[in-house]
């Protein structure tokens, strides 16, 4: 395969996954694999139809479909140069039938045909830019800065598309940074999305958390569970939990 003068061919894993990745963009990474392990950990996932709102170059798709039973899978990015890349990475890995993926902004792009969108997803999963709009000092990198910062669509416009297009008692899964948890629930409520789960992701164990895994069920009633802490690394590198997640438990 023929890659642009920015691109390179990662393989990263989960049989036999290739992703193709720019420079000029964040790259996957431990968001991704812990968001898409979460979905399947927590949803009622097989035969379902899920969708991924901002799905930049494709990696948590994949990985969903590698991870998930999903019958199919539906993704939506704003960026063009992203959602190209997307577009090959689903190609690549042979993933077609499965995956589809379309460019748009996802504070209109449901909105803009009803009809086919409303209450039509069993799952929805989120990866939102993590900074609040000027909430941060912004990036130099365009690219960058529309995938870690708000800038067409909030936090609340992606928890208010996932309400619109969720059936009744459809999931929604998300990965945020901690210190947004308030608002990350009340969104959620006030869109008719209960948060069910939610598990506090630590880069080790004397240090706090800096990722958080949430997932609600859109008119489920109130009964919030909180897992044990995910640590990342302990003493040794990866910790025996997330290299099972990724597939290489220790010997």
């Amino acid at each position: 395969m023929e890659l642009g003068k920015e691109e390179r061919l990662d393989e990263i894993g989960f049989k036999g996954l290739k992703l193709i990745q720019t420079q000029s963009h964040f790259c996957y990474g431990t968001d991704a694999v812990l968001l898409s392990h979460f979905v399947k950990s927590t949803t009622s996932h097989e035969g379902k139809f899920l969708v991924e709102l901002g799905s930049g170059n494709g990696a948590v798709l994949l990985l969903l479909w590698k991870m998930t039973g999903a019958k199919e899978i539906f993704g939506v990015e704003v960026q063009r140069e992203l959602w190209e890349v997307a577009t090959r990475n689903i190609v690549l890995n042979g993933a077609e039938k499965q995956i589809r993926i379309d460019e748009g902004d996802v504070s209109s792009y449901f909105k803009d045909n009803p009809k086919a969108w409303s209450g039509k997803a069993d799952i929805v999963v989120l990866n939102p830019p993590y900074v609040a709009r000027g909430g941060g000092i912004p990036i130099k990198n365009s690219n960058r800065h529309i995938a870690r910062q708000e800038t067409t669509a909030t936090l609340k416009d992606f928890i208010e598309a996932a309400s619109f297009i969720l059936k009744d008692k459809g999931e929604l899964v998300m990965v945020h940074r901690p210190k947004r948890l308030v608002e990350i629930i009340t969104a959620m409520t006030g869109k008719g999305i209960e948060p069910r789960t939610i598990r506090f992701v630590h880069p080790k164990e004397n240090e706090e958390p800096n990722i958080i895994l949430v997932h609600g069920i859109k008119g489920a009633g109130r009964e919030l569970k909180v897992l044990k802490p995910l640590y990342v690394y302990d003493n040794e590198g990866l910790s025996q939990e997330v290299l099972r997640i990724y597939g290489k438990d220790k010997a």
